[in-house]
């Protein structure tokens, strides 16, 4: 009898595909106060963030809310003492214009100058 031949060896089972690289940590755009008058581009998805610091003897600046549509409402973190800071995420294609008002800091009873200063920045926000 002759003998059979050895069985082939059978393929090694497949490893699993190592695990894609967990995706890096969504963009976050720094606008500041310098900024004034620029035009950004983020694309859907990133974050957005308005860091606005008051000049001295000046309060801190308000932010007039964007479209929400494009520039959806991601919270206040904190922020020192004369800073302003809003962070968003770009919700949906669309062009927001941003703005902000400032206003001098007075103390009751003293003479208090009549001025609001004005700030705006144009956020495009692409697919």
């Amino acid at each position: 009898m002759t003998p059979l031949p050895p069985s082939p060896s059978a393929a090694p089972p497949s490893l699993p595909k190592p695990a894609s690289p967990a995706p890096s940590a969504t963009l976050t755009l720094t606008i500041a106060t310098p900024d004034e008058g620029k035009t950004f581009r983020v694309k859907v998805g990133s974050m957005v963030l308005f860091d606005l610091k008051a000049d001295s003897g000046m309060q801190p600046w308000m932010i007039q809310p964007p479209d929400p549509a494009i520039l959806a409402p991601a919270g206040s973190p904190p922020a020192a003492q004369g800073e302003t800071k809003q962070l968003y995420r770009a919700a949906a294609p669309g062009m927001a214009m941003v703005t902000a008002t400032g206003r001098p800091s007075c103390n009751p009873g003293q003479a208090c100058p009549q001025f609001i200063r004005s700030w705006r920045v144009t956020v495009v926000v692409e697919p």
